[in-house]
């Protein structure tokens, strides 16, 4: 996932790209992704859109239930997210 800020950088492959990021602070995205598979797996779609949206504020929810969370003045508060380990 690549924000607005962000660009990709072309290789001699044509499949393989460099991407420049905007210096986000890996581990917070890594815990922010986890807590979203975590609300996936829960079956927690609103909460699953809501973290996407935090995550890629350009992701827009067109045509779709969600479509109402594109709208919403404050972004959902940022909870502690802690590390979850999955066995199996």
């Amino acid at each position: 996932m690549l924000t607005k800020a962000e660009a990709t950088e072309l290789t001699r492959n044509e499949k393989i790209r460099i991407v420049k990021t905007d210096g986000g602070d890996m581990t917070s995205v890594a815990k922010e992704i986890m807590a979203l598979v975590v609300a996936a797996h829960q079956g927690d779609s609103l909460r699953s859109v809501r973290l996407m949206k935090r995550i890629l504020p350009e992701f827009k929810s067109n045509n779709s239930c969600f479509e109402a969370i594109d709208r919403e003045q404050t972004p959902e508060p940022k909870e502690e997210i802690r590390e979850t380990v999955y066995v199996g």
